[in-house]
């Protein structure tokens, strides 16, 4: 008898032990609920189309698009352009950045909007008539830049101008356009 019960105490034990790493590895595994929760953060493809107008007519159109999680954790960024090099006198040389960035965050609202923050840069030359600096000649180059930071609630699936300016050295007018899609 006292063999026995010295068995089933053993064999207690043993499963006691088994039941404590089964307990171990559940929770070294990752609970593929809170995966799937992390991964419910609302993601919008934000469309920007930015038109360039002259006498209220389309001249040009780019189109960029990328995707922003809908929280407070920051913006996403889509960086387009060429470093330039540029003489700095005394043989030195830097670089100026020419082009397109694109800064985008977005949070949605109680009421079924999306509340966009919107940072953009486009740089470029100026024509060589705008450069009339007669000491330079056309040596050095003139660049162009326009920035925009722009706060915005918008309705998803719906194209909405977020920003229109005139061009100063000309008669053209830069417009952006965002479509927010909601990605399933």
């Amino acid at each position: 008898m006292k063999k026995l019960l010295v068995l089933m105490i053993l064999f207690l034990a043993a499963c006691s032990l088994v039941a404590q790493e089964d307990a171990k590895k559940k929770q070294e595994r990752p609970d593929n609920d809170a995966i799937v929760k992390k991964a419910a953060i609302p993601t919008y493809k934000m469309a920007f189309s930015i038109y360039e107008l002259q006498d209220g007519k389309r001249i040009n159109q780019r189109d960029y698009s990328l995707l922003v999680e809908a929280n407070d954790r920051g913006a996403n960024t889509l960086k387009i352009g060429t470093k330039v090099p540029i003489d700095a006198g005394n043989g030195g040389m830097t670089y100026a950045d020419v082009g397109f960035e694109l800064r985008c965050s977005a949070v949605e609202t109680v009421n079924g909007k999306l509340a966009v923050g919107v940072d953009m840069t486009v740089t470029n030359f100026a024509i060589p008539e705008q450069n009339t600096d007669p000491r330079t000649a056309g040596s050095r180059p003139v660049l162009r830049g326009v920035t925009q930071r722009v706060g915005a609630v918008v309705n998803p699936g719906k194209p909405q101008i977020l920003t229109s300016m005139d061009d100063v050295n000309s008669t053209k007018r830069m417009q952006v356009e965002l479509t927010a899609t909601k990605v399933d």
